[in-house]
Parts: structure tokens; sequence; C-alpha cells
């Protein structure tokens, strides 16, 4: 199981240089070959940042999508999260 943090998202909805490669692992979750969990610290920082870029159109599309992956698992972090 993989830890997806906030750069893996952004190196494609930024078209970053590692987008590709990105891409590949994400297509890999959404697709159940490959399991991981996101933080909602990690879900809310991306929103901030495509916000940031007034990249509303690309955010409203990432939003939606994360409804799709089969291999990807919300984790709700808080306080006493150790």
């Amino acid at each position: 199981m993989y830890l997806v943090d906030t750069n893996i998202f952004l190196e494609v909805l930024l078209s970053r240089a590692k987008k590709e490669e990105c891409k590949n692992f994400l297509k890999s979750l959404r697709d159940g070959e490959k399991t991981g969990i996101v933080t909602d610290f990690t879900i809310h920082s991306i929103i901030v940042i495509m916000s940031n870029f007034n990249k509303l159109n690309e955010l409203k599309t990432f939003l939606l999508s994360l409804t799709a992956y089969k291999g990807l698992h919300l984790y709700s972090t808080t306080i006493a999260t150790r």
C-alpha cells in the first residue's frame, strides 16, 4: 500500500516534469491494480494550491475523479492520530 502525497497529483494537474510517471501510477490506483491512501490534508492542500493557481476547472475535475479510484482510500487525520 502506498501513501500518496500532494506532489503526485500536482505533477499531473500542473503538467510538471514527472507528469507521465505520476499519471501511470495514478492510473494503476484508479484501476485497482495498486492500493494507496490519501489523507484529507493532502486533498485540502491540493484545493488550496490549485485555487491559488486559478485552476478551478481542473480542480473540479480532479475532485470529481477521486470517486473513480478503486484502489485509493481516504484517510481522515486528527490531532490524536499517531
